[in-house]
């Protein structure tokens, strides 16, 4: 794709058959799946509509595929896959073991969907599923932040995936998360379990303090201890009184802890 729109909603035009002047309309029998990229988006969203803040050298990524028949190992009977979990873990492993120790700080995740690299955000991940031509796709948006060329702006803290690696070329970056992507996509077995394993291996907030804020119901603020993700994705905050409550996907935003 070209021009600085959003790859996330051109591919959910062409699933839907939007007319749109930038690309070629999906055959009326194609299943499929499909890429849209972009080096120019300034019109993405993340979680919670928050808008997409160009860094100068980016690369904006949706990949769309039809899901076939998927045994969710650990889930129960319908619930609906962590795609946002598992692309984090998948994604977050595949630059790693790429850029090895070319990092100089390794790559964590922050529950649900964003790569932190030193603390600050590198890159972000969004799921949506559609249906179209008699079945149901998976659209997962990526957007990555490759070198910074003047500093974020409005207090982001965020960093920059190869800002300080010249001989890294952001067609390399492309490729290896299209690979990781299309191995996750392909798996017809998949287990919750060990997903959620992963996560917590390279979560930056495990075990610590954190303020959040209950976005799915009254937008209240209150302070936990992480304790993990479950296999069905959701956060596991321990409360007050030692109580532990999972917070499904969607429903929370946190922070660090501010120091007593």
């Amino acid at each position: 794709m070209t021009g600085p729109g959003s790859t996330q909603t051109h591919a959910l035009g062409l699933l839907r058959g939007e007319p749109c002047s930038r690309s070629i309309p999906l055959p009326p029998d194609f299943g499929g799946g499909f890429v849209v990229y972009s080096w120019e988006q300034r019109e993405g969203q993340g979680q919670y509509q928050r808008p997409w803040q160009h860094c100068g050298e980016a690369l904006a990524l949706t990949v769309a595929w039809p899901l076939q028949r998927l045994t969710c190992l650990g889930l129960p009977p319908g619930h609906s896959p962590p795609w946002p979990l598992w692309l984090s873990v998948v994604i977050r492993d595949a630059l790693s073991n790429w850029l090895g120790e070319r990092l100089r700080e390794p790559l964590d995740l922050k529950w649900p969907n964003d790569l932190l690299l030193g603390g600050g955000k590198v890159a972000g991940i969004l799921v949506q599923q559609c249906q179209s031509r008699g079945q149901t796709w998976v659209v997962a948006g990526v957007g990555v932040n490759l070198r910074w060329h003047q500093p974020p702006t409005d207090g982001l803290v965020a960093a920059g995936l190869i800002q300080s690696l010249p001989k890294i070329h952001r067609e390399e970056v492309l490729e290896c998360l299209l690979e990781a992507i299309g191995q996750l996509s392909s798996q017809i077995v998949i287990d919750a379990d060990e997903m959620a394993a992963r996560f917590n291996a390279v979560h930056r907030y495990q075990s610590m303090s954190v303020e959040f804020i209950d976005t799915g119901g009254q937008g209240l603020h209150s302070e936990g201890r992480v304790r993990g993700v479950s296999p069905r994705g959701g956060l596991l905050l321990e409360l007050s009184g030692q109580e532990v409550h999972e917070y499904n996907l969607g429903t929370l935003s946190m922070r660090d802890a501010k120091p007593a």
